[in-house]
C-alpha cells in the first residue's frame, strides 16, 4: 500500500529506487511526517508525497511523528502502526525526545508490543577525523558507542515494549576505508538486544510472531 520516508538521508530516501519501484507498483503511496522541507524536496524530485500524521488503511492506523530533539531541516520522524490494542513503533535514527515518546505512547495506546530502536550511528565521526593520538581517537569511538547504547536503554525504559529490535542494520566500511572499521564507534546489535528482556535480532528471512513471541529463521 505505501512506502514511508522517515527523513532525507541517503540511506532512507533514494529517488532512483523509488522511481524504479513505482514503475512496477504505480499505485503505491509515498508517506512522510508532513515536514515541509521533506515534502518540498520530494516534490522537486517528481514525487507526490502524502502526510502520514494520521492515516487509516482498513483497521490499521498509521501515525508519523516528528522528532524535535534537534532543530534542523532534515529532521527525522517515528512511525506508529496500530491495529486494535497492539502497536509497533519504529524510531529510525531519532534522538531521544520526551515529547515524541509521549506522542508515540498516545498514538499506540500505551507501550508498543514491538519497538524498533536506534542503537548506532553511521556518521563519519570519529573514524575519518584526525586526532592528536591513536588513543584519543579510540577513546572517542568508545564514547560514541557508549552514548548510543545509553540512548537505546533510555528508549527501552521510556517505551517499555514487549519486544525490542535494534534498528536499523549494521554498516561496514569497505575498500581502502575498511581499516577504519574498528574506529566507527558502532554497537553490535546482538549486544544491544541482550541488554533487555524481549530483545531480539532477526537473521535474513527471520520472523517474529508478536502474539506468541515465537521466532523463526529461514
Amino acid at each position: 500500500n505505501a512506502i514511508w520516508i522517515s527523513h532525507l538521508h541517503d540511506d532512507h530516501y533514494c529517488p532512483e529506487f523509488l522511481n524504479a519501484y513505482l514503475k512496477v507498483s504505480p499505485g503505491t503511496l509515498l508517506l512522510t511526517s508532513g515536514e515541509p522541507h521533506v515534502m518540498r524536496i520530494m516534490q522537486r524530485d517528481g514525487f507526490e508525497p502524502h502526510s502520514a500524521k494520521h492515516m487509516l488503511f482498513g483497521k490499521t492506523h498509521l501515525t508519523s511523528l516528528r522528532n524535535t530533539a534537534e532543530y534542523r531541516e532534515n529532521i527525522d520522524s517515528a512511525l506508529v502502526v496500530r491495529y486494535g490494542d497492539q502497536s509497533v513503533a519504529n524510531l529510525n535514527d531519532c534522538l531521544f525526545d520526551p515529547d515524541q515518546i509521549t506522542a508515540i505512547r498516545e498514538a499506540g495506546g500505551g507501550s508498543p508490543v514491538l519497538a524498533c530502536l536506534p542503537y548506532l550511528g553511521a556518521g563519519e565521526y570519529p573514524q575519518t577525523y584526525e586526532f592528536s593520538s591513536p588513543e584519543e581517537q579510540a577513546n572517542m569511538a568508545s564514547e560514541k558507542a557508549e552514548s548510543f547504547i545509553e540512548q537505546f536503554d533510555r528508549f527501552v525504559e521510556a517505551l517499555n515494549p514487549r519486544f525490542i529490535l535494534p534498528f536499523a542494520g549494521e554498516y561496514y566500511l569497505k575498500g581502502p576505508l575498511s581499516t577504519l572499521n574498528p574506529l566507527r564507534g558502532a554497537v553490535d546489535a546482538q549486544i544491544a538486544a541482550m541488554r533487555h528482556p524481549g530483545g531480539c535480532v532477526l537473521s535474513w528471512g527471520g520472523t517474529l510472531d508478536l502474539a506468541t513471541g515465537v521466532t523463526t529463521n529461514e
